[in-house]
């Protein structure tokens, strides 16, 4: 990566957080690490459900014939757990947004209500697709801005 990408703090230097920085470029340990403060991050802001085990976040780069594909993401309901399709939300501003979207729908009752809502009001119009659109736009560059300000929570270089 270019260095006039990176910022120091001290000894430890930094990848510049930026929404147009792309996936592709992060080394693994540098996406677990972008997983991890974002998902901590969700938590104390959003809080938790009452699982039994706390919700994690799964990359998935599915093939191109695979269902999963053309999606950015989803939410397991039965698994507590967050899918990040990393082929198609491929910027940091796109990956943030989709774990956005996801952890908002870990807070609603998917189970209960998802297939009804949809059937009656479509995919667009669903009143739970609806309210994770309004979270991931609403705070997806404040969690951005969160995690570039703070060089104890950025990406190490």
């Amino acid at each position: 990566m270019d260095s006039s990408n990176n910022i120091s703090n001290g000894n430890t230097k930094y990848i510049h957080m930026n929404g147009n920085t792309q996936i592709v470029d992060l080394k693994a340990s540098q996406l677990k690490h972008l997983k991890d403060y974002a998902l901590a991050w969700c938590n104390t802001y959003f809080g938790k459900r009452a699982h039994e085990y706390a919700i994690d976040v799964k990359h998935i780069r599915p093939r191109t014939y695979s269902p999963d594909a053309f999606t950015l993401g989803y939410y397991d309901e039965d698994e507590n757990l967050i899918y990040i399709n990393t082929k198609q939300a491929t910027h940091i501003k796109e990956y943030l947004k989709t774990l956005l979207h996801e952890y908002t729908h870990s807070r609603q009752p998917i189970k209960r209500l998802y297939a009804r809502t949809d059937t009656r009001f479509g995919y667009q119009r669903n009143p739970l697709e609806v309210a994770a659109r309004a979270m991931e736009r609403y705070w997806r560059d404040v969690l951005r801005d969160y995690l570039r300000d703070h060089p104890n929570r950025a990406i190490p270089a």
